[in-house]
């Protein structure tokens, strides 16, 4: 009977359907648990071993396996056309099989929008992984799922070290974890009742106006200045973090994009090439690109963040904002000629041109699942304005829905992270929130005294930031539509907003009275 060490990680995945997560994953596991191995890459393995064997070894060494399942796990086809999870001898499907059989916990993962397996999909060996709950682990909010996927694989190690346990008693100590963990639940859900039952009785007593008092106060203090960043010439048009947050890039009217530590607010590097004022700025999904947009040299440029190396430079309309799908197949940006712009960015390919927006499009955002492009048109200045958002399918460019309401231009617009809710901020002062699938116009936050610019959901979807002319960032809770926060400081408008992956800090970018990048603690 082998005994399990307890004390590895098996990551499974395929290349072509989760590899940029994959490696995301295996850095911050290496980071998160130092003393524990972590495997993967088993399509390396050294000529002359047996697979099989080695991949039996490895599991056995392993308390957890994850296997992150995108879109293509179940159907991708080897050179003969054959699908490779019908092939006993797939990697994949081995080292599924292998864990199941010998009782290592076992945690599907989903990414990139990728839907819960059904056994008819699956050979007979592996129908248990369907039935087992899995988690997601979007781009959007990538952070904030990981974390959830951490904090689990921490108590499934914990319960193994805590034993000697063999693989043949392995899954009898999970299914003991998820019952204490069942068990926790329930004991935190109860004082979580307890807790608001005290908050309750407190406000009956101390009177509806005295208790909202006590809101306003915890969160004055919840919500602190962390860093305020200096260094552009001019304006901050556009603020955008890492999808790992460790970095966070700022586009400004003195013609540069610049790299800052967000944990410290120190300035990395400096990005210039453009000639004019940087409008937008994204990173892939992977992190190993950043695009910027101008739209006076009516170019996109994507650089290597970690070098500052310019890597392409795509030409073809004055740009406004640029934004990468969630697979980071496809790369939009919407310009001043009225249009969107969908690039390959692995090779500068300019694929497809989205026409119908009678003004200037400054607002581009896909949905979570990439399934929707939104765009958002208006220029106060321009008589053809025609003040709407649009919605696209981005796989065909076929325009699918006109979204009116604004009496003004739409400049900012953002997806929740679960694509519910659709976001825009326009010049005639509001916020408004729309159901994407049908565009029935949900609810109008008020509140700013100028334009809206930019809005940004955070990780978890429970805030809504939009920044203004106002030079406020205005915090909301989008189920709800209250205004929770207004934060101030700036010395003009704020042009752009961004949450970090986690969640715990938000970005706002300046004007050129103001010139910075600030950086928001949040609870």
């Amino acid at each position: 009977m082998p005994v399990v060490s307890a004390q590895g990680i098996f990551l499974s995945y395929r290349r072509e359907d989760a590899a940029p997560y994959a490696r995301l994953l295996q850095f911050q596991l290496r980071d998160r648990f130092p003393d524990v191995r972590v495997f993967m890459d088993l399509d390396s393995i050294e000529a002359g071993l047996d697979f099989a064997e080695v991949i039996r070894e490895w599991v056995d060494s392993c308390a957890v396996l994850v296997a992150l399942i995108g879109r293509q796990w179940a159907t991708l086809a080897d050179e003969q056309g054959r699908r490779r999870l019908d092939n006993p001898d797939d990697f994949v499907r081995f080292e599924v099989q292998a864990a199941l059989e010998r009782g290592v916990r076992v945690i599907p993962v989903l990414v990139d929008g990728a839907r819960p397996l059904r056994s008819e999909q699956l050979p007979a060996e592996l129908h248990k992984l369907a039935r087992l709950n899995a988690l997601e682990l979007s781009y959007s909010r990538y952070e904030y799922d990981a974390g959830r996927l951490f904090d689990l694989i921490q108590r499934v190690l914990a319960e193994a070290s805590s034993t000697g346990i063999t693989s043949d008693s392995l899954s009898t100590v999970n299914a003991e974890a998820e019952e204490n963990a069942a068990h926790k639940e329930h004991i935190e859900t109860t004082a979580r009742q307890a807790h608001e039952d005290t908050f309750r009785n407190t406000r009956q007593e101390a009177g509806g106006q005295a208790w909202e008092e006590v809101v306003r106060q915890s969160r004055e203090e919840a919500v602190r200045l962390a860093h305020t960043m200096t260094g552009h010439a001019d304006g901050v048009y556009g603020v955008a973090f890492s999808p790992d947050g460790r970095l966070l890039a700022s586009g400004g009217r003195d013609w540069t994009v610049r790299l800052w530590d967000p944990a410290t607010g120190e300035h990395l590097r400096t990005l210039t090439g453009h000639a004019g004022t940087v409008r937008g700025v994204a990173f892939s999904p992977d992190g190993r690109r950043l695009a910027s947009g101008c739209s006076n040299d009516r170019t996109v440029r994507l650089w290597d963040p970690a070098t500052g190396e310019h890597l392409r430079t795509l030409t073809g309309h004055g740009v406004l904002g640029v934004t990468f799908s969630p697979h980071g197949r496809l790369l939009a940006s919407g310009g001043i000629d009225r249009t969107v712009r969908l690039w390959d960015p692995a090779t500068g390919e300019h694929l497809r041109t989205l026409t119908g927006h009678a003004g200037t499009v400054r607002g581009v955002a896909f949905s979570p699942d990439g399934r929707l492009l939104a765009s958002g048109c208006g220029d106060r200045r321009l008589l053809a304005d025609d003040r709407m958002m649009r919605l696209w399918d981005p796989a065909t460019g076929e325009h699918l829905r006109t979204l009116t309401g604004h009496a003004d231009g739409v400049w900012g617009v953002a997806f929740s992270p679960d694509g519910r809710l659709l976001a825009s901020g326009g010049i005639d002062r509001t916020v408004r929130l729309w159901d994407p699938a049908t565009g029935e116009h949900l609810r109008t936050l008020t509140g700013h005294a100028d334009g809206v610019w930019g809005v940004a959901f955070s990780p978890d979807g429970r805030l809504l930031a939009s920044g203004g002319g106002d030079r406020t960032v205005r915090l909301w809770d989008p189920a709800t539509g209250e205004h929770l926060r207004t934060l101030t400081g700036h010395a003009d408008g704020v042009w752009g907003v961004a949450f970090s992956p986690h969640g715990r800090l938000l970005a706002s970018g300046g004007g050129s009275d103001d010139m910075t990048v600030r950086l928001w603690t949040l609870p």
